[in-house]
Parts: structure tokens; sequence; C-alpha cells
């Protein structure tokens, strides 16, 4: 009687999984938010336009057509980063590989870039750590606050939607 033939380890990201489709759809909400103050500073919009940084208000006063475009262009490239990456929920996605390491890519940049932000960011708040003096304490909350912590729960979410699961096969 020969040893049975061992299983092989299998690594896997399964579309259907609970934990990657609710780690998508995470993600896929936060870059929604973004996406959407974006939308409304691209229409003209300027509610909470003031905490993003005084530049956008003053290229609003200084050239509001430019800071529309801007946006506007944001808004396309973010929305592009949050639903892209619902794509592979389907079985066979199109580009697989691709949306995967862009995901991956993107995942850990907004998570980095969020993180650091966030503790430079209360450095200054909590800690009087030394600043720039045209800092301005508004955004700086705001970017503390909503925004880096939007972009850090955005790649969270597509880190852990991406890291692969054992197979049920596996011991």
């Amino acid at each position: 009687m020969s040893a049975p033939i061992p299983t092989q380890t299998a690594r896997r990201t399964a579309p259907g999984t609970p934990r990657r489709r609710i780690a998508l759809l995470v993600g896929a909400a936060a870059g929604l938010i973004h996406t959407s103050f974006s939308l409304l500073w691209a229409a003209g919009g300027t509610l909470l336009l003031d905490t993003v940084g005084p530049w956008a208000s003053t290229l609003a006063a200084a050239d509001p057509t430019r800071l529309q475009l801007t946006f506007a262009i944001l808004a396309l490239v973010k929305a592009s980063a949050a639903l892209i990456p619902l794509l592979l929920l389907l079985p066979h996605p199109p580009l697989q590989r691709t949306i995967t390491a862009i995901s991956w890519i993107g995942g850990i940049t907004l998570l980095a870039v969020s993180a650091w932000r966030i503790i430079g960011n209360l450095a200054i708040l909590v800690q009087g750590a030394p600043y720039p003096a045209e800092t301005d304490h508004l955004s700086l909350l705001w970017n503390t606050a909503l925004w880096q912590p939007l972009f850090f729960i955005w790649g969270a979410a597509l880190i852990i939607a991406l890291i692969p699961l054992k197979s049920k096969r596996e011991p």
C-alpha cells in the first residue's frame, strides 16, 4: 500500500470569500467618499474645501476653473482606484494579475502614506512638534481626523482583500 499523495499547498484569494467581499466593499466605500468630495469641489462646491489645505481655497479664489479641473481629474483617478479592484469579485476577472498588482501597490501606498501623515500630524497637534509657520491648523486637524483615516481604511481594506487565504485542504 502506497502513502497518500500529499495535496499541493495552495494559496488563493477566492473571489467569493466573505472576507474578500467585505474588504473590497469597505475599500471602495472609503475611496468613493473621497471621490464624492472631489466631485463636489469639481462642480464648484465649497463644503469642507478649506479642510484640504490653504492651497485649495487660494486656488478657488484665484482660478476656480483650474481648481475644478484639478478636482475633476482627482475624482476620476479616485473613482477608478476605488472601483477597479471590485472586478476581483468576478469569478474570472479580466486582467486579474494586473488589477491585483496595481491594487497591492495602491493599498500599500495608501496605508503607508496615510499612516505616516497621521503620525506626523498627531506629533504636531498633540506634542507640539515643530512645523512650518504657514501650517493651517484647520486643514491639519481635518486631515488627521478625516481625510488620512479614510485613505488608511481604503489601503488597509485593499491589503486585507488581497492577502491570500489558506486552502481548506491545508492542515
